[in-house]
């Protein structure tokens, strides 16, 4: 901003007048709405799907409407990010970018509708194993370090300072609760103390993964505000009870989809998009129509859930192998979506943490 000189002659001059700067309004993350939004979908969601877990098991339906109207979403919202001319050109705009954001995306698609046209997990069986352990333990390691970033954005809304420890402590208590997930699911679904057949060794390191996971929840909780320690203790008592019982881990995923949503909306609202593009210019219709948006969203969404196999390892039933091969295709995209995710958001990166400025906190104001 230029400062003004009024003078009454050449020789005389007034002083200086500053004007100060307009008050910034509260960034996205800096108002209540959100926050309440997120931590409160452990009772109005995440309680509710854990009740319909334990006593209606055998309720597909109710489970697919769940995974519809909040799973199958949060993964097509990834794609949204590829409305954008200047994310596209970022995107191809060096060999590390197109690995990246291309070509290991593909890769990910093409493995998995070969694991569905070959079907590998029936044919070599110990492949299949090793697939799809791998993409349970991609699937636990994803819902522990969104948490862990969500987690940053709450410390950064309290606007203090933290020890250099605390980030490490937080990070190694999701990664004890994935190795905990993990030997609940070798053990059949349940606590490995709770099944007869589970080994010593198998129950022993269960109990020493999660007593680690809550000793270094502690301490992470120790430097924390109020905000967040209420995010972190909600979403690791959901994601230890599914160490427990592991079904429950459908109702430890209600506030990962609630905040993936509410984080995504300012993101694709501030999209900037090319008029000179008929792919950003389609993108800006949709956008501007959120009816229409909304139910493009729903429609994708209905066939990731259709297609997904990742909960229960059996591949999509269809009347036609063709049909078949669509569904195994969007069931790629839960794939895509956990190795895009941990790029997508990567503040380190110079284009993720100035293509997100301002996006989730007031800019601060330059000075006159």
């Amino acid at each position: 901003m230029n400062n003004t000189l009024v003078a009454t002659d050449v020789t005389t001059p007034l002083p200086r007048v500053r004007e100060s700067a307009a008050p910034t309004e509260p960034g996205y993350f800096e108002q209540p709405g959100p926050i309440r939004l997120i931590l409160g979908s452990f009772a109005f969601l995440t309680l509710p799907v854990a009740v319909m877990v334990c006593l209606l098991p055998n309720n597909a339906a109710a489970s697919w409407l769940y995974v519809w109207l909040f799973g199958g979403t949060h993964i097509v919202l990834t794609l949204s990010i590829y409305g954008s001319r200047t994310n596209r050109q970022h995107f191809t705009g060096s060999t590390r970018s197109v690995l990246v954001f291309l070509a290991v995306p593909l890769a990910l698609m093409a493995v998995t509708l070969a694991m569905y046209v070959f079907q590998i997990g029936t044919t070599i069986p110990w492949l299949g194993v090793v697939f799809f352990g791998a993409l349970r333990a991609f699937n636990f390691f994803h819902l522990t370090r969104q948490t862990f970033g969500v987690l940053q954005l709450f410390k950064a809304r309290a606007k203090r300072s933290y020890p250099s420890w605390s980030k490490k402590a937080e990070n190694a208590s999701g990664l004890f609760l994935v190795l905990a997930l993990m030997l609940t699911h070798a053990a059949g679904g349940w606590c490995p103390w709770l099944m007869p057949e589970s080994s010593l060794l198998l129950s022993a390191a269960w109990t020493g993964s999660l007593t680690f996971a809550i000793g270094l929840f502690a301490v992470a909780m120790r430097p924390l505000g109020a905000e967040a320690r209420w995010y972190l203790t909600l979403q690791t008592v959901g994601t230890a009870a599914a160490t427990i019982y592991l079904p429950l881990y459908l109702a430890s995923l209600a506030m990962h989809y609630v905040e993936y949503h509410v984080l995504m909306v300012p993101r694709i609202r501030k999209l900037t998009l090319d008029p000179m593009s008929r792919i950003d210019r389609a993108y800006g219709w949709l956008r501007a129509r959120p009816f229409c948006f909304v139910m493009a969203l729903l429609g994708l969404s209905a066939l990731v859930t259709s297609g997904m196999n990742t909960m229960d390892f059996a591949g999509p039933a269809s009347a036609t192998a063709a049909w078949g091969l669509v569904l195994s295709a969007f069931d790629a995209l839960v794939v895509i979506h956990y190795f895009l995710e941990m790029h997508l958001w990567k503040f380190s990166d110079p284009y993720i943490r100035k293509s997100l400025d301002g996006v989730y906190f007031s800019r601060k104001p330059k000075p006159v």
